[in-house]
């Protein structure tokens, strides 16, 4: 890795060698250099000397790509991803969504995932996500092309392939919406977690990449968490607010609810199983990803923080 220059007002930036990103990358150079030259990952030429260098920008795009590739997405998929993402930084976070998404951009999905085309369909969230932000994205196309999918599936099972094929998709590239700088040592301000049994997690994975994206610091639980270990959580934590996502009226279950009562936390039912759940007074009931944002936003904000001084 290059060394900064002493002169504080004109610091060059710092520049990896291949050699380096390989071994922080935890890949063979070999590979690096295929990423550099089939997929444009790096620098647009040669440093002068002979030897590519790396900008502290060209390694975030590798380290996504990186991370991608280790879960399952192809190269040629998770290359796009990262270069969406080193492009449109503002955007992956959903700050200015540029249009409207085209209902011609849902039938696309849809089509994509009954053909099981992870490519075309990785492409297509990773996209929305930088062009519309999360919640858009979320609601105009994930929710309607799932739904659209469950209707499909017989009672024999067949066409779950494809619910679950996109569900996978959508879950990856909502980790990858989420700005890696969001991670922060604070104390935590928001426990996420689904309830005991609830394995629909999709909702609760959208929320926390639009929480990210706002900076707030977040712990994910994910799914099927027992209440013991959302109160023993809350308890080491203690975060501002303990949301509990729940999708289904059979995964409602108040005891968890009702066991963070003597906890100084703001608790928010999230999701639409909690609908006709009798709920312990002061419990916020939230429905859809903008109510449960707003919900938690209030409860996060710091002491003496105004509505219109929160995060956009």
């Amino acid at each position: 890795m290059g060394e900064p220059s002493d002169e504080v007002d004109d610091e060059p930036p710092v520049l990896w060698a291949a050699g380096a990103v390989a071994r922080r990358l935890g890949i063979a150079p070999a590979s690096l250099r295929s990423w550099h030259r089939r997929y444009g990952l790096g620098p647009p030429a040669d440093h002068p000397g002979g030897h590519r260098r790396d900008s502290e920008s060209d390694v975030a795009g590798l380290e996504t790509m990186s991370r991608l590739v280790s879960q399952g997405v192809a190269a040629p998929a998770a290359a796009a991803i990262a270069r969406e993402r080193r492009n449109e930084p503002a955007r992956t976070r959903g700050e200015d969504p540029a249009e409207p998404i085209p209902a011609a951009a849902a039938r696309g999905l849809l089509q994509a995932a009954l053909r099981l085309d992870t490519d075309a369909l990785c492409e297509a969230l990773t996209s929305a996500f930088a062009r519309h932000g999360v919640e858009a994205a979320w609601n105009d196309l994930c929710v309607p092309a799932l739904t659209s999918l469950g209707r499909r599936v017989t009672s024999s099972g067949d066409g779950i392939d494809a619910v679950l094929l996109l569900s996978w998709v959508i879950g990856t590239s909502l980790h990858g919406a989420a700005p890696a700088s969001a991670a922060t040592s604070q104390p935590s301000r928001v426990l996420l977690a689904c309830s005991d049994g609830e394995l629909h997690v999709l909702g609760l994975e959208a929320l926390h990449a639009v929480l990210t994206a706002q900076r707030i610091p977040v712990r994910m639980l994910g799914a099927s968490v027992p209440t013991p270990a959302v109160v023993s959580a809350a308890q080491r934590i203690r975060p501002a607010a303990v949301v509990v996502w729940s999708q289904v009226p059979k995964t409602a279950r108040p005891a968890v609810i009702r066991a963070l009562g003597d906890l100084a936390v703001t608790r928010i039912a999230a999701g639409p199983g909690w609908e006709d759940a009798r709920l312990p007074g002061g419990v916020e009931r939230v429905r859809t990803l903008r109510q449960a944002a707003d919900a938690v936003v209030r409860a996060a904000a710091p002491a003496g923080a105004t509505a219109d001084n929160r995060p956009d």
